[in-house]
C-alpha cells in the first residue's frame, strides 16, 4: 500500500521516466536481505538472546547490524540514485531513501518467514521492519539529497549514513536486551525527528521550485 502510494505520486511529480528509476531502486533494496541474513546468523552464533551480556550487545548492533544495514542502503542511493538528474535536493533523496527501505524490508519480512534462527528478537524485528526502516531512511535520504551540489559534501553523507547507523542500532539493542518498554520512548523521538526533516525538506524543495517557475 505504501509503495502504491508513492509509485502514484512519485509518477504525478517526475513522470513516467523517473518513476521506473525508483522502481529500480526497490528492487536493489531487496538484494540486501543478504545482510539480514548474515545479521541473523550472526545473532544466533554469538549473542545468547535469553542471557545477553553487555559487551555483545554494545558492540554487535552498532558493528552488524546497524552500520551493514543502513551501509547498503546508503551506498545504493549515493551510487545509483545520486547521480541521476532527477536528483536534486533532500525531498529527492527521501524518496529514492524509502524506496530502498520498502525494497529490503519487503526481503527482510519473507526471510524472516523462513528463518532458522527466528527467535523472539527477531520475531519482534520482524514485526517493526517496516517503521524502523522507513524512518532511517529518511534520516539517510535527507541528509545524501542536501550533500548533492554542496562542497562539503563529505560531512552531510557521513552524517546521513552516521545518523540511520545510530537509530538503526539503539533499535537493534533494545530488540537484543529485550527492552520493549523503551520501543514506545524510541519511535515518539524517531517520528520528531522524521517530522523535522521533512518538513525542511519539503521547504527546501519549494523554494527550489518557486526559484526555477520565478
Amino acid at each position: 500500500m505504501i509503495a502504491s502510494i508513492l509509485s502514484i505520486y512519485i509518477f504525478k511529480r517526475f513522470g513516467a521516466g523517473p518513476a521506473r528509476s525508483f522502481i529500480i531502486t526497490f528492487l536493489f533494496g531487496t538484494g540486501w536481505v543478504l545482510a539480514v541474513i548474515l545479521n541473523d546468523f550472526l545473532t544466533s552464533h554469538l549473542i545468547n538472546t535469553t542471557k545477553p551480556s553487555i559487551r555483545p550487545l554494545g558492540f554487535y548492533p552498532i558493528l552488524m547490524t546497524g552500520f551493514i544495514s543502513e551501509l547498503g542502503k546508503y551506498l545504493i542511493i549515493k551510487i545509483y540514485a545520486m547521480p541521476k538528474a532527477n536528483f536534486k535536493g533532500p525531498i529527492d533523496g527521501i524518496f529514492f531513501a524509502l524506496y530502498v527501505a520498502l525494497g529490503f524490508s519487503v526481503s527482510s519480512i519473507v526471510w524472516s518467514g523462513m528463518n532458522p534462527f527466528f527467535d523472539d528478537p527477531a520475531r519482534w524485528r520482524a514485526i517493526f521492519t517496516f517503521p524502523v526502516n522507513l524512518t532511517t531512511a529518511i534520516f539517510s535520504g535527507f541528509f545524501v539529497g542536501y550533500a548533492k551540489g554542496r562542497k562539503n559534501k563529505l560531512f552531510y553523507l557521513l552524517k546521513g549514513l552516521g545518523a540511520s547507523t545510530l537509530f538503526h542500532a539503539v533499535y537493534e539493542f533494545l530488540m537484543l536486551s529485550r527492552n520493549y518498554g523503551l520501543l514506545p520512548v524510541y519511535f515518539t523521538s524517531s517520528m520528531v525527528l522524521v517530522g523535522v526533516l521533512g518538513i525542511k525538506a519539503l521547504k527546501i524543495a519549494n523554494r527550489r521550485d518557486n526559484a526555477f517557475q520565478n
